[in-house]
């Protein structure tokens, strides 16, 4: 067993919309950075931005990501695997026409949300007029979510465009949208403004941040946050502050073909 392994494998999320002019050049580069450091996890890249989350030591990814994706270093949230653990089981570095598939691409030009800080969230979140909107899948919603959230409750991010279709427009009615790390409501918010809801607020970092930022006395997040590998669901470890694998979670079962989770 390595020293990583004995450790706990560090977990590096982050996502960037920004025009790639060459995708399959990129995935490449990638794919050779990735393996030649040992790393595992999934890199999902398209003309409009990239998907990241990869797994391993530290300074292996660090490595990787200075040569690959240095414009977007400092937006990486750090968070950890069990001792013995992997967190993912290979390495995947795929090509797709969107990083969130929702049929609604993003470029410079397009208006998302306002990003607010992890710190400020909570007292968005608690003022009355303010909606707060999860909007990740119902099996993720399950297993956590915030005090007072209004679950989704889609199968699939596609169906978030018909969940938007019946959300009241309540005057001026602000809207604080929420997921796991950020990226799903940059199209949703994306969506909400192209249909006219004119006060649309998204989680800075997503629940990921959130948990590793502010202290669990303060936390409005209740239950621990589904993600999208091995560890299945991760909490914030007070004695470290960081963000880690919860160690006794049940199984969930998302509503999927393959009885496993997607991001979509």
């Amino acid at each position: 067993m390595t020293g990583a392994e004995e450790a706990g494998a560090w977990v590096a999320a982050f996502y960037a919309f920004r025009p790639i002019a060459h995708p399959e050049a990129l995935r490449e580069d990638v794919e050779q950075a990735c393996r030649e450091r040992s790393l595992r996890g999934t890199v999902l890249i398209a003309p409009e931005g990239i998907n990241v989350a990869l797994a391993g030591r530290r300074p292996n990814i660090e490595a990787a990501i200075e040569r690959c994706f240095h414009c977007v270093r400092n937006r990486v949230q750090w968070s950890r695997g069990a001792a013995g653990n992997p967190v993912f089981d290979q390495l995947k570095v795929r090509v797709k026409p969107e990083i969130v598939t929702f049929d609604l691409a993003l470029d410079a030009k397009t208006p998302v949300a306002k990003h607010v800080a992890p710190s400020d969230w909570n007292r968005l979140i608690q003022d009355p007029d303010t909606l707060t909107l999860d909007t990740r899948n119902a099996f993720e919603s399950t297993r956590g979510t915030f005090r007072g959230a209004r679950p989704a409750n889609t199968d699939s991010f596609r169906e978030f465009r018909t969940y938007a279709d019946t959300l009241r427009r309540d005057g001026q009615r602000r809207i604080a949208l929420f997921c796991t790390g950020g990226i799903r409501c940059e199209k949703a918010s994306a969506l909400l403004l192209e249909q006219g809801f004119d006060e649309v607020y998204q989680l800075e970092g997503g629940i990921l941040r959130y948990l590793a930022e502010v202290p669990s006395e303060e936390s409005t997040f209740e239950g621990d946050c589904f993600v999208f590998d091995q560890r299945e669901a991760v909490v914030r470890d007070e004695a470290t502050g960081q963000v880690t694998e919860h160690g006794h979670v049940p199984r969930v079962e998302p509503p999927s073909a393959t009885g496993r989770a997607t991001r979509d």
